[in-house]
């Protein structure tokens, strides 16, 4: 799940630099987003897949009533991530893929801040038994 996690976004930060900061008329730019935009789209197959490996910690999770706001969260910034990436292939218009790459970009950009606070407060539930 974590390396999966890198990947996509090292692939998905790498490939906005690109995108934002190189010459859109430089073939190294270009073959590297392309390659990138690859690498991405594997790796969201895998991270769909780990999804539903984990689902056993989430319903354990939320059994024991832990990590009930900062789970739910997690899992729907990842819904969303999914749903965003889908439509950014599939959906009609560019304006409304404008607005939806804006959020993927941003919610994804910012996964892993929500994945620390998520584990963040099972270590400080953990820390505050002792």
């Amino acid at each position: 799940l974590h390396i999966t996690i890198v990947i996509l976004w090292l692939t998905g930060t790498a490939w906005l630099g690109f995108h934002y900061l190189a010459d859109s008329q430089d073939i190294f730019g270009f073959l590297a987003r392309s390659v990138l935009l690859k690498i991405h789209g594997a790796a969201a197959i895998v991270f769909v897949f780990v999804i539903g490996v984990i689902f056993y910690h989430i319903l354990s999770g939320w059994q024991k009533r832990q990590q009930r706001l900062s789970g739910v969260t997690l899992l729907s910034v990842c819904g969303f991530l999914i749903l965003t990436g889908w439509g950014l292939y599939y959906a009609g218009g560019e304006r409304l893929r404008e607005w939806i790459s804006a959020a993927h970009s941003i919610l994804g950009f910012l996964l892993p801040v929500i994945i620390f606070f998520h584990i963040w407060n099972v270590y400080k539930r953990l820390k505050s038994r002792k």
